[in-house]
């Protein structure tokens, strides 16, 4: 089996028009509810990848030190900024087979339409920081984007506040 934390980072400040959308970072909000998400995320990833852009490795940083995880296990990928939901899926199609638990967190429109194309799940929106956490009963990584994964949570900062 191979397990996969799919999260959207968390809510990222407007504040300053002046940055580049890259580089905008995370807002008081966002830090909390990324903070609160980690300690609600059951699975543990042995392998992260993680957008290169500011509020997603915020993003990162504040769950794995929620989830006692360390940073090591984390490749940061410009890829996965602005990728589409397939360039998602070729992403994780080449993790190693090795790994059982991955995780990726990346940018909105794509992981909503991840969840929408390769999910049983039709969430009415995907909030920010938003967590799905999938099982697909597969050995490898090459098989999953053919096989339907079990969609064992999806969960958001609403629910726990």
């Amino acid at each position: 089996m191979k397990q996969l934390l799919l999260v959207r980072h968390a809510k990222s400040s407007w504040d300053n028009s002046g940055i580049k959308d890259f580089d905008r970072p995370l807002n008081q909000r966002g830090m909390a509810d990324a903070a609160l998400m980690g300690t609600q995320i059951k699975l543990r990833p042995t392998q992260v990848l993680c957008s290169s852009a500011e509020r997603t490795r915020q993003t990162t940083d504040i769950l794995l030190a929620e989830m006692g995880i360390s940073l090591d296990l984390v490749e940061y990928r410009d890829s996965l900024y602005l990728a589409s939901c397939q360039q998602l899926m070729q992403q994780i199609v080449h993790l190693p087979a090795s790994e059982d638990c991955a995780m990726l967190i990346s940018h909105n429109p794509s992981v909503a339409e991840f969840i929408e194309t390769y999910t049983s799940i039709c969430p009415a929106r995907v909030p920010t920081c938003c967590v799905s956490e999938l099982s697909y009963q597969v050995t490898s990584w090459t098989e999953v984007e053919n096989n339907m994964p079990t969609t064992e949570r999806f969960i958001f900062p609403a629910m726990f506040r």
